[in-house]
């Protein structure tokens, strides 16, 4: 439970007066509970989005959920995103993508991400039934939250440390595997309990199709910089909940859903 309430308060704005005295190494510990965070997070915006369709039509009551996730999570990721964008899309040097990735200051790159990354968890959630709306705002949070303790396992890129280093510096294998479970158990439970024996193999679809996508983005990363950062791992989750609603867009289409 400390474990859990401790990621909580770093993750997201839930308001918990609980003081903690913790150590460094326990974060290493504490992905385990992402996953959690996650369904947590997931289950608070499909709350919020099905009590906005008594007052408002499902198109607004998307562009409001994504504005409740924002306030939810502080937009901790996006900044992250906001960050990576503008250093990594700089087209310099290593040293100077870690400088701007650094500034406080927001570039054309980042802002764009940001103005992308709304836009279309709004236009997706907007073009899905209501009931498909519900599952994808329970489910995207898991699963990026789960995927991006896989961008924990590597060096951290810069030598002063950050936040970022709190888990970068910590985690196990052995971790990232259990939280890797965790997170499948609960993907593949959801999943199930909308659709029955289709939901596990649509569950195992998304799971794999994250995995294509985070690795192929920590080997970007890598080459990039030479590890990761807290804005790389942010940058990464908000691609990770991104993927899911276009594949949940994707398969309503074909009607596999």
């Amino acid at each position: 439970m400390k474990l859990l309430l401790l990621m909580i308060q770093f993750f997201t704005r839930i308001p918990i007066s609980i003081r903690m005295e913790v150590n460094e190494k326990i974060f290493g510990k504490a992905i385990i509970c992402l996953p959690i965070v996650g369904l947590i997070i997931g289950s608070i915006n499909a709350a919020f989005y099905s009590n906005l369709l008594f007052f408002f039509p499902s198109p607004i009551a998307g562009v409001l959920v994504v504005l409740g996730n924002a306030c939810l999570t502080g937009a901790f990721h996006v900044d992250g995103l906001a960050d990576t964008c503008d250093g990594i899309f700089s087209g310099r040097n290593r040293e100077r993508v870690l400088e701007i990735m650094k500034d406080s200051c927001i570039g054309t790159n980042g802002a764009c991400a940001i103005a992308f990354d709304f836009m279309i968890r709004a236009a997706c959630l907007a073009t899905l039934s209501e009931s498909h709306v519900m599952l994808a705002l329970i489910v995207a949070p898991i699963i990026s939250r789960t995927m991006i303790t896989i961008l924990m396992r590597s060096t951290y890129a810069r030598a002063n440390k950050g936040l970022g280093s709190l888990f970068i510096d910590n985690v196990t294998k052995k971790n990232v595997l259990l939280t890797f479970l965790i997170g499948s158990l609960l993907v593949m439970s959801v999943m199930f309990f909308a659709a029955n024996d289709k939901g596990l193999l649509l569950g195992m679809m998304l799971m794999v199709f994250n995995l294509v996508i985070i690795f192929g983005y920590k080997k970007m990363i890598l080459t990039e910089i030479g590890g990761m950062t807290g804005d790389t791992l942010g940058a990464g989750n908000e691609i990770c909940e991104v993927a899911v609603v276009l594949m949940f867009v994707s398969l309503e289409k074909w009607a596999v859903l």
